[in-house]
């Protein structure tokens, strides 16, 4: 049936009562929580396996083609495995876990688990990461150390380059001129309906740093975390220009952490199997069926190769 959605199978994946159903749902939840960078895209249920995807930049006419991406599981093993695997109980200094405890842990450390995998996996037999779908042939062949030219299953083609603004794996100092050249690029590609989406997505340390910068050029920022509803946003988010800013920890570090500008409207993520809990005599398991999807990859881009300024600016406060 073509319309279920995906809160149909949250409901039909966690009936029950059992402490693995609810550990389950648990997940769930921290994978939508502010604190989580799945929290940011919509996530939809896997209907089909072809998706449409544009195969042209502005300001050409639009051109679709369709693809099949394969669908991969989630591991934390870094293998080809497809769950993550826990003991059936552990102690703290000989003194037993509780049963609830212990669930409440693994739960936290699968979650984290899928972050770190959506910023840094490399592996074709995981579920994409941001840097595998947000690169491009220029990053490619002047980055060491950058990603496949491979991209579900398909040989990348210019259409398939988001914007990325690199300096061939030098490091170069933070500045807001970096970050408007990544803006403008991006800009350019953008649909106008694509306006309200857009976000950026940074580590902590660049997000710091950022803000304190901003404190220099009060016209480019909005910066009151103390106005932020905390259930609705990360303690540190601002607005550069109109523009989010989320900090997250696993971002990949060149110097400073990577900065990318998504436009949510063309990334999603997209499952077949939400995270599920299963018991055995000799371990307990979870298991997660998704993929990130990226219908259209211009109108994204990528900011890396940073490192802090020589010389700080002087912040008053």
């Amino acid at each position: 049936m073509t319309d279920r959605t995906i809160e149909d199978l949250v409901r039909e994946t966690y009936t029950g009562d059992s402490l693995e159903t609810k550990t389950g749902h648990e997940i769930w939840d921290l994978l939508n929580r502010p604190d989580h960078v799945f929290s940011r895209f919509d996530k939809v249920l896997w209907i089909r396996d072809a998706f449409r995807v544009v195969t042209t930049a502005a300001p050409d006419p639009v051109r679709t083609a369709t693809y099949k991406p394969t669908l991969k599981a989630a591991t934390s093993t870094r293998s080809k495995g497809v769950v993550r695997e826990y003991p059936l109980e552990y102690d703290v200094e000989g003194e037993p876990v509780t049963p609830e405890d212990h669930y409440k842990f693994i739960a936290a450390d699968f979650a984290r688990e899928l972050q770190k995998i959506f910023f840094t996996n490399t592996s074709l037999a995981q579920p994409l990461s941001i840097e595998q779908v947000l690169t491009a042939e220029t990053e490619i062949n002047n980055c060491p150390g950058s990603f496949s030219k491979e991209l579900y299953h398909l040989k990348r083609a210019p259409w398939m380059d988001a914007y990325v603004n690199h300096n061939s794996g030098k490091q170069r100092e933070f500045s807001l001129t970096l970050v408007d050249e990544l803006s403008m690029a991006v800009k350019e590609q953008r649909l106008l309906s694509d306006r309200d989406t857009v976000i950026f997505i940074t580590g902590h340390d660049t997000a710091e740093m950022w803000a304190n910068i901003g404190h220099e050029f009060d016209m480019y920022f909005e910066y009151h975390p103390q106005e932020l509803d905390p259930t609705e946003n990360p303690a540190h988010m601002f607005l550069y220009k109109g523009v989010p800013v989320f900090p997250y920890v696993d971002v990949i570090k060149d110097g400073l952490s990577r900065i990318y500008l998504i436009s949510c409207a063309h990334f999603f993520i997209k499952f077949s199997q939400l995270p599920i809990v299963q018991r055995f005599p000799d371990k307990i398991s979870i298991s997660a069926h998704y993929e990130i999807i990226c219908p259209r990859f211009v109108g994204h881009g990528k900011l890396r190769d940073l490192c802090a300024p020589a010389t700080p600016l002087l912040v008053t406060h």
